[in-house]
């Protein structure tokens, strides 16, 4: 049941009644009440206390739930006393069309910005059934209209200082991810986006201060709605024709077999500032030697790169509580270096025993994302996937 539900609960007490009990106390005839005026005092009671139950569960926000759906053992009090210190409650509403979107509250770390907005679909509208599809080719949720924007990938995000600077060595990346509201709505849904700043070459330093900073905002734009999806029997035909081939799908046939129907084509605008937590820790005093993919062109054409497994030197392991970056000693003639060598994944190992998994965020080699939130004050080390263990300092982390 939500606060809105008990204030219409209490919308049908007859007011007579709530009137007729404060005059019997004011008068001191409590003595006299009816069973029946006696009940509806203690209705009133008990629903004035779950609401107030439920105002507390709001206040809290919403990043609790956001980030126990991605993990499979419970936050820690340390991880939930993290997020409610640090989650800004916003409530910016717009409707157009019967189509409501909510900027619910975001929560940053001076790396990475989260915002989550909450989707109302029209009431015939059934939103939940595309969050988790059997197959990856099965219609699911996408926030952008595609084909109104000739298929391209556009930023969410636009920064005020600009979302590309080259002489200041970052960029903004953004991404979302669709998950429940567990209201028991089939026409509501969360949309969880995510926007890091990160290093254009992993190499150089960032030069950018302070990216999330009171001094920066962002223009979000989230324009339309859309059902992607891919068409199976235009997939038989293309693995068919070039079968035994190596083949890359472009042209008619790409934009034949990835779909997308329109559920929206509205747009809605939001401008943001946060307010980061700007904690970090650098783990690295000294370069540390460690098992890593290095990238090489495999030939002069540069047409293909391959991977060979090298030692390579960590010079900077900076973790924030969302993520963290990673620094390498250059290789000669190396392209790329990477200390993700398969599935085992790269872990923070806290105090207590309990671990926080860190993946790479598919934008760069050098970018960590965590699974839940890093305290920092009580982390132990990180642990790479060769086994070498990056100690963390014994202090409650740094502040910018």
């Amino acid at each position: 049941m939500t606060g809105q539900n008990l204030l219409i609960g209490l919308s049908y007490i007859d007011r007579k009644y709530i009137e007729e009990s404060e005059q019997d106390f004011s008068e001191k005839k409590a003595k006299h009440l009816s069973a029946k005026k006696l009940w509806l005092i203690a209705a009133v009671i008990v629903l004035a206390l779950l609401l107030v139950g439920c105002t507390v569960a709001y206040v809290n926000g919403w990043f609790q739930q956001i980030f126990s759906s991605r993990s499979e053992t419970p936050l820690s009090s340390d991880q939930i006393q993290y997020i409610q210190n640090n989650e800004q409650i916003v409530g910016q509403s717009q409707t157009i069309n019967d189509w409501t979107v909510e900027l619910k509250s975001t929560i940053c770390d001076g790396s990475t910005g989260y915002l989550v907005f909450q989707i109302t679909a029209p009431n015939d509208v059934n939103l939940e059934q595309y969050l988790n599809p059997p197959t990856v080719d099965d219609k699911r949720l996408s926030m952008g209209n595609y084909s109104a924007n000739n298929k391209a990938r556009y930023s969410y995000a636009i920064a005020s200082i600009g979302t590309v600077d080259t002489e200041q060595n970052y960029w903004y990346l953004d991404s979302g991810d669709w998950i429940t509201d567990q209201d028991g709505q089939p026409n509501t849904v969360l949309f969880c986006m995510i926007i890091r700043c990160e290093k254009i070459d992993p190499s150089k330093p960032l030069l950018l201060e302070d990216p999330f900073g009171k001094d920066v905002s962002f223009r979000i734009r989230l324009m339309g709605i859309t059902l992607e999806y891919t068409n199976l029997e235009l997939r038989k035909e293309i693995e068919e024709k070039y079968a035994g081939q190596d083949y890359i799908v472009d042209g008619e046939e790409a934009a034949g077999l990835f779909c997308s129907d329109i559920l929206t084509d509205e747009e809605w605008y939001f401008d943001v500032t946060f307010a980061p937590d700007n904690q970090f820790v650098e783990l690295i005093t000294k370069p540390v030697s460690t098992q890593a993919k290095v990238w090489r062109y495999a030939d002069e054409k540069q047409w293909e790169v391959k991977d060979s497994l090298e030692e390579v030197q960590i010079s900077s392991f900076r973790i924030t509580p969302f993520g963290a970056t990673v620094s390498y000693i250059p290789k000669p003639d190396a392209v790329g270096i990477s200390s993700k060598l398969g599935e085992d994944g790269i872990y923070a190992i806290m105090k207590d025993g309990s671990r926080v998994k860190l993946d790479f965020t598919g934008n760069s080699d050098a970018v960590l994302q965590a699974e839940t939130p890093i305290v920092l004050s009580q982390l132990d080390y990180i642990l790479l996937e060769d086994g070498t263990k990056l100690l963390a300092p014994n202090i409650s982390g740094n502040s910018e």
